[in-house]
């Protein structure tokens, strides 16, 4: 199936913009410090000091082995320097809300009513009828200040992880 020109370039546009107001409005969360849990699961953490030695971040927390892993990655790169750490934050939001987006996409595209007749949100594969209100709620979800304390608050990462890999299973599943 060949996607026309057009269609790639609306769906980059709308990308670029989630980008936009994602850098918008996190972009000072760069500066917050160790804060709550922080200190414990990261500042005072001798679990993620080195990657040699895995079976430490294991014994560490068994039920956030991949947030310790990915505080460990954040560590070599950085050491404790914040800013890291809320990068990674923020793309991994980013990347929710992008499941966001297509799960919405496909659930709009695979819509029927009650009475079993197709619901025609979208003609084709290459229709940008359900772009737009696809693209909505990912901006919903990613702006809303209910997620403020996922990007700010580092040790909440596990939060997106759970949200972006659950949505990306149902995305996958559908």
């Amino acid at each position: 199936m060949k996607i026309s020109r057009f269609f790639l370039l609306q769906k980059l546009g709308l990308a670029a913009l989630l980008v936009l107001g994602l850098a918008s409005v996190y972009w000072n969360a760069m500066r917050v410090p160790f804060v709550l849990d922080d200190v414990a699961l990261i500042q005072e953490n001798s679990a993620i000091r080195s990657l040699r030695h895995l079976n430490n971040l294991w014994r560490f927390s068994r039920t956030r082995f991949l947030t310790n892993f990915s505080y460990a990655l954040d560590y070599q790169c950085a050491r404790l320097n914040t800013r890291q750490y809320h990068i990674v934050n923020l793309l991994f939001h980013f990347t929710t809300a992008i499941t966001v987006w297509l799960l919405a996409d496909l659930l709009l595209r695979q819509s029927t009513r009650a009475d079993s007749e197709e619901v025609n949100w979208c003609h084709t594969q290459e229709s940008s009828e359900c772009i737009p209100v696809a693209w909505v709620a990912a901006m919903v979800f990613a702006l809303h200040p209910l997620q403020t304390a996922a990007v700010t608050y580092i040790a909440q990462r596990c939060a997106i992880f759970a949200a972006c890999f659950y949505l990306a299973a149902c995305f996958f599943y559908g």
